[in-house]
Formats: C-alpha cells, structure tokens, sequence
C-alpha cells in the first residue's frame, strides 16, 4: 500500500510539474488557437455565427455545429480574460473533469481503485489528451461531454446519456463519436444489450434523441438548408491519401514519435487474445473495435481526434 501511494503521489507531482512547465510552450505557435476561438469571439461578442476575423468560408465558425461550446468556453474568457492562457485553462479543466469521469466508469465497473487511478494518470500523460488540454480548440470540451455520455449510461441514465451524446455532436461533429462509445457500452455482455432493447430503455433511449434532435434544430435551424451541400464541399480528404485521422497521429506526425505507442498498443492485443483475457473482459476489445470502426466511418484525416480513440488503447493495456 505504501508503494501505491508513493507511485500517485510521485505521478500527481510529476503532472503538476509537466502541465505548470509546459503551459504556453507546447505548440507555441498552433494557428488552431487563434481561428478556433476566433469563432467563440465572433458569436459570444459580435453575435455572429460566421468566422469575422479571418473570413474563413462556412462551415467554419459556428453556423453548422459548436454554439454550446462557444456559450460554455466565451462565458469562461468573459469571466478571466480573453487569452490563449485562460483558453488552455479551461481546457485543462474540461480534460480534469472528463477524467474523473473514467476514473468513476472504471469504478462502476469493478476495476480496482488502483487500475482506476493508473487510468487516470495516464490520461493526463498521453498526448493525445495533453494536446487537448493545451489548445483553444474544441476537443477537450467535447471529450468531456462524451464522457458524460458515456457515465450517465453506465449507470443507467439512459436518456441522460442520449441527450449529453447529441450535445457533444452539436459541439463538434466529431462528438458523434459519443455513439459508437454507447454502442459498445451496450454490447459488452449479451445480459446488458437485453437490458437496452426493453420497451423502459427503448423509449429512453429514443426520448434523447428526440429532445437532442430538437437542441439541434433550435440552435441552428436557419442552416439546415444548407447543411448537405456546404459539408459535401469543404471536406479535408487527402486525394490518395490515407483519410484517417489514427493512421495521421501514428505515421505523420513528427519523427514518428508516436510508433512506440503503436507497438505497445499492438503488443498487448497480441497478448489479450492469446491469453483469452477476451473472455474476461471483453469490453476492451468491444470498445477498441467501435473506436476503429469510427475511424473509418468518420474519415477525416485529422491527428487531434485521437482523443477519442485512445481510452479504449489505455484500456486495452491495463487489462493486459
């Protein structure tokens, strides 16, 4: 016991000191600071859904997707300044909230306090969530209103869930991600798949659809005209390219730094089939597949949405 609590209070030091030396020097000159919150700018002060600062063509700003994460982020700069430190702040916060989030997942699932606390702890450390934590842009707001989602259903709020998962897609459309991570909370055992499909869950589970399709709409009811046509165009696929944004974050990042994490992650795969651990728990794998397949499916080639991928890797290891 004394050298589990040696280890926290080693990593609890080890963050501090990691996030308080590298706040404001990590990617000192990330453009995605300046446009991303350019949006929060354009509609919490000048009441304007389009991108005024830098002109950029719909959908960027926050005319198709992202009004709850303007409100949210533009109140909090309101209240302490309108700086990319206060940014980062806040989501440092988003990204501590959505972690004690998992902490309690894992909890609720009967994993020990220690697996439970190691999971957290490594959150904070892997990059993915680290860049999240440092950046104006809307990822670690959205990452915790999935993990909302995915609480709220684990402890059986269904409809809860359902509404937190439709916010998260308002927020970002990448915040889709909320259902593929409800989907394989759902199947992780033939017992609660049966659960999700009796007439109480059913009517639950179709009420937050209803009532997020309804916050949708009444947010951005003036653009649905025009939705399909102005996605189809501004899509970011790299002709003859890889168009996922898992292959981006291993292989096209900076000095493939990122490699090691793969091998170790395809590592204890290997390991969690060959010793059956699939059996025993086989929400990794259940997780890990939904997480891959959203991938796919989403197809955007775009390094930062790792963030949502990656609890299911974490996971994955901590089984092994």
């Amino acid at each position: 016991m004394k050298r589990v609590r040696a280890f926290f209070a080693i990593s609890l030091l080890l963050i501090i000191a990691i996030y308080a030396f590298l706040h404001g020097k990590y990617r000192p000159r990330n453009v995605d600071d300046a446009w991303a919150l350019s949006y929060v700018q354009s509609y919490v002060q000048r009441g304007s859904p389009d991108d005024l600062t830098f002109g950029a063509p719909a959908p960027f700003g926050v005319r198709y997707f992202g009004k709850t994460h303007a409100r949210v982020v533009g109140a909090l700069l309101d209240l302490f300044g309108w700086t990319k430190s206060s940014a980062h702040l806040a989501s440092t916060v988003f990204l501590l909230l959505a972690v004690a989030l998992w902490i309690a997942i894992l909890r609720r699932l009967g994993f020990e306090p220690e697996v439970a606390l190691t999971f957290g702890v490594l959150m904070l450390l892997y990059e993915p969530f680290f860049s999240a934590a440092n950046s104006g842009r809307a990822e670690a707001f959205v990452f915790l209103l999935v993990s909302l989602a995915t609480f709220l259903f684990v402890v059986e709020q269904r409809f809860l869930a359902v509404v937190a998962a439709s916010i998260a897609f308002e927020s970002h459309p990448v915040g889709a991600v909320s259902f593929f991570f409800l989907l394989a909370f759902a199947v992780r055992t033939r017992a609660h798949f049966k659960s999700c499909l009796t007439p109480r869950a059913l009517a639950a589970e179709i009420g937050g659809l209803l009532v997020g399709a309804a916050y949708y709409i009444a947010l951005h009811h003036d653009a649905l005209s025009t939705f399909g046509v102005v996605f189809t165009a501004s899509n970011d696929f790299k002709p003859g390219g890889v168009n996922n944004f898992l292959f981006d974050y291993f292989f096209q990042t900076k000095l493939y730094r990122h490699i090691p994490e793969l091998l170790l992650f395809l590592l204890c795969a290997v390991a969690y089939f060959k010793w059956k651990l699939h059996k025993s728990a086989p929400l990794a794998a259940i997780l890990t597949c939904s997480l891959v397949l959203f991938s796919i499916v989403i197809g955007r080639p775009n390094f930062h949405y790792t963030i949502y991928v990656y609890p299911a890797f974490l996971l994955l290891a901590l089984v092994v």
